[in-house]
């Protein structure tokens, strides 16, 4: 019944998201597996690749918080799937560093959609109606990476590469949700 009561961006925005929680699960159930399998990078190099994506996550919260206060939420929400296929290229034929590179705009991808969302939906939507929205998309979300996690790992055993080109078949439509169905909150839609 919320989903009569808020804008249809709202809509759109939950779209996106979950197609993103859904190619992180992709990515992130067989990465370790493709890199030490594919990639040729040893089991001890893996912990490497993510100490720069938590250090990176860790040092862009803050300016992150601070670009989407300053340029608005549609253009860090924007970047992420396109960061994300950068971050796939990257990875799919890549060495240690450039697996490492990968990882940390991973992170970067994390932390744009995670802020640029919560503060678009905060925007949006009534707080009376928040915690239902919140609710909706972890619920989905969370079925939707249950499913890329089980479909990572069989499109793996199929084609090891496949769920890193669906991925980035997927940002495609992301980035059309975002450029013409997700526009900038005007001051009278805010609810904040």
């Amino acid at each position: 019944r919320v989903w009569k009561i808020v804008p249809r961006t709202v809509l759109y925005l939950f779209i996106v998201e979950v197609m993103t929680m859904f190619t992180m699960a992709l990515i992130t159930v067989i990465n370790a597996i493709y890199a030490r399998d594919i990639l040729n990078i040893a089991q001890t190099q893996w912990f490497l690749t993510y100490v720069p994506m938590l250090i990176t996550m860790i040092i862009a919260s803050y300016p992150i918080g601070k670009l989407i206060d300053r340029v608005g939420m549609k253009i860090p929400l924007l970047l992420s799937p396109c960061i994300l296929v950068v971050s796939m290229l990257l990875f799919v034929n890549g060495n240690i560093l450039s697996v490492t590179i990968s990882m940390a705009l991973f992170g970067l991808v994390q932390m744009m959609m995670m802020s640029a969302g919560m503060a678009l939906s905060a925007c949006l939507v009534e707080p009376s109606n928040r915690g239902k929205i919140v609710g909706g998309l972890n619920f989905v979300g969370y079925i939707l990476t249950g499913i890329g996690m089980l479909l990572g790992n069989f499109f793996y055993n199929l084609i090891p590469q496949l769920p890193i080109y669906i991925t980035i078949i997927m940002a495609i439509p992301m980035m059309l949700l975002i450029i013409f169905r997700i526009p900038e909150p005007t001051t009278e839609e805010r609810k904040f």
